[in-house]
């Protein structure tokens, strides 16, 4: 294997994380309260894959899991949503007339 093969692979899969990662905060954005039994549904990703990055989205402060799921079959899920605590979103326009800033959390 060559060093360009490594890096192409480890590129890819770096690529893909961002992607994994990015599909699991959206959904839980439009639709508050999935488990991750049901994002790895909807998102057609393992449900081992789904636990790490939610586990890791729940580290860096992006997630919070809530209630235990009750009703389904099998071990009740936990219910996530995106933590309004963890980060702020900034915004600026610099114009010629004036500056306008905006903050606002993850869920508006």
């Amino acid at each position: 294997m060559t060093a360009n093969t490594r890096t192409a692979r480890a590129g890819d899969q770096s690529y893909l994380k961002r992607l994994n990662r990015s599909a699991i905060l959206e959904l839980v954005r439009q639709e508050p309260g999935l488990s991750r039994a049901e994002l790895a549904t909807r998102t057609h990703v393992t449900k081992v894959t789904v636990g790490t990055v939610v586990q890791d989205l729940i580290d860096g402060g992006w997630l919070t899991e809530g209630t235990l799921q009750q009703g389904a079959l099998g071990r009740p899920g936990r219910t996530l949503h995106l933590n309004d605590d963890g980060h702020v979103i900034l915004g600026a326009d610099v114009g010629v007339q004036g500056l306008r800033v905006v903050a606002t959390t993850l869920t508006g």
